[in-house]
């Protein structure tokens, strides 16, 4: 019967830490992708339609009445600063930035030794690897809709709402739904998710969590996502680098 050697043995264990990262990285990514900067705004914008099936799901009046006016904030806001951190199994990927609407957006990611800086200016895209020359780079094809539709559809997909001890709005959200909000990347197998929104007095989102086990390479991975957003309406201006 045939034997791993412990190089051998090592380098699979990389290849796995490689895999876990990437994907990491492709789910923290994939929250910014559509909270950070999208298409410019006209009008209110309309919620995936994984997530609008689930608006009328169980919940309680008092959970209703705050998701309606979170969504109500939320649509309302013109920039914002946000920050991010993702943890799947022992790999971490932190994201820090802000969000000047309709297209302006400018953020940090931080993976392992990997330190990549990313501003969108319009059209216009700028990238940085750790302390090098900013470049022009490829604008990734933006959803249609509001630039802060992903964290308006986990409002809107999570079912069985209700409203917890100290505030917050709990409830659940199915992989199909967090897939068609843009929450984790399509494909990727997952549990439900729990998740938790923070609210300040005036309705504004100050912070939103999930928590759910992923499978990736026949592997299940706990995962969780915690984002603060605040600055609300008096972000930096973003600008060409």
């Amino acid at each position: 019967m045939a034997t791993t050697t412990r190089a051998e043995r090592g380098q699979q264990a990389g290849c796995r830490r490689s895999t876990a990262g990437a994907l990491l990285a492709g789910t923290a990514l994939s929250l910014i992708a559509l909270t950070g900067c999208s298409a410019p705004r006209s009008g209110t914008a309309a919620a995936p339609a994984a997530a609008v099936a689930q608006t009328g799901s169980t919940a309680t009046p008092a959970a209703v009445a705050l998701r309606q006016r979170a969504v109500a904030a939320t649509r309302a806001l013109r920039s914002y600063t946000f920050a991010s951190a993702s943890v799947l199994g022992g790999h971490e990927v932190t994201l820090r930035g802000r969000a000047v609407l309709p297209d302006r957006l400018a953020f940090d990611v931080v993976s392992g030794i990997k330190h990549e800086s990313v501003v969108r200016v319009g059209a216009a895209r700028y990238v940085r690897i750790n302390a090098g020359t900013w470049r022009p780079g490829t604008l990734q094809a933006a959803p249609d809709g509001s630039p802060l539709a992903g964290l308006i559809g986990a409002l809107q997909a999570s079912g069985s709402l209700t409203v917890d001890a100290t505030g917050r709005l709990v409830g659940t959200i199915s992989a199909t739904d967090a897939a068609g909000s843009g929450l984790l990347k399509t494909g990727v197998g997952a549990a439900p998710i729990t998740v938790a929104f923070t609210l300040d007095p005036a309705g504004h989102v100050t912070g939103f969590r999930m928590q759910t086990t992923l499978s990736t390479s026949g592997r299940a991975l706990a995962f969780q996502q915690t984002t603060s957003y605040g600055s609300f309406d008096h972000a930096a201006a973003v600008r060409k680098p």
